[in-house]
């Protein structure tokens, strides 16, 4: 890793795979909760905001390293997930 480090809010090309190389490389998801995880990424990218889930990525250069992903749980009033 450098120390060129950055944050951004906008999806790129290319963060479905990254999202599922992250969240496969903690050995802590199940295949249908990294299913999931990548799923929400092509939701927002489909819906934008209208989605109602938000990412915030911490890139290494280019390469994605981190992510955090929140929106609303379905069903619910006022309850999030936070992934």
């Amino acid at each position: 890793m450098s120390e060129d480090y950055s944050m951004r809010r906008e999806l790129r090309s290319g963060d479905e795979v990254a999202v599922a190389a992250i969240v496969t490389s903690t050995n802590s998801f199940t295949k249908t909760e990294i299913d999931i995880a990548i799923e929400l990424v092509a939701e927002r990218r489909a819906k934008g905001i209208a989605s109602g889930y938000y990412f915030l990525f911490l890139d290494d250069g280019e390469q994605p390293i981190g992510y955090v992903c929140h929106g609303p749980i379905a069903g619910t009033e006022s309850s999030y997930d936070l992934y």
